[in-house]
């Protein structure tokens, strides 16, 4: 996550910073597939020394982009298979000076029909 996933008090600063921070990552994103694959896409990220843009930031990028919320028995399921996944594999949660860490699990599904 980040702060403006904390719920501070300067939240509402928080997320407008982060917004303009998402609205330049989004002008970077390629636009054609041979971009894609000659790694800019892969310098963006790096560039912005980012892997996500934590709960808050990652909902507007995914607005943004026209990818709506999924629908309440798709989060459930997927909630449901992360906490599986999180308790098969305790061993990737650590703790270091106060601080939890774990990995980030994601859950997809896909329609493929006409």
């Amino acid at each position: 996550g980040t702060l403006a996933d904390l719920n501070l008090s300067c939240h509402e600063a928080l997320e407008v910073r982060l917004r303009e921070v998402i609205k330049r990552f989004l002008l970077g994103i390629p636009r054609a597939a041979a971009d894609f694959e000659r790694g800019h896409y892969h310098h963006l990220v790096a560039d912005f020394e980012v892997d996500n843009f934590g709960t808050c930031g990652d909902r507007y990028l995914l607005d943004c982009l026209g990818i709506g919320e999924g629908p309440t028995d798709f989060a459930i399921r997927g909630a449901r298979m992360v906490l599986e996944y999180q308790e098969q594999h305790k061993e990737t949660w650590w703790r270091s000076d106060g601080l939890l860490h774990q990995r980030v699990v994601s859950y997809a599904e896909l329609d493929l029909s006409p």
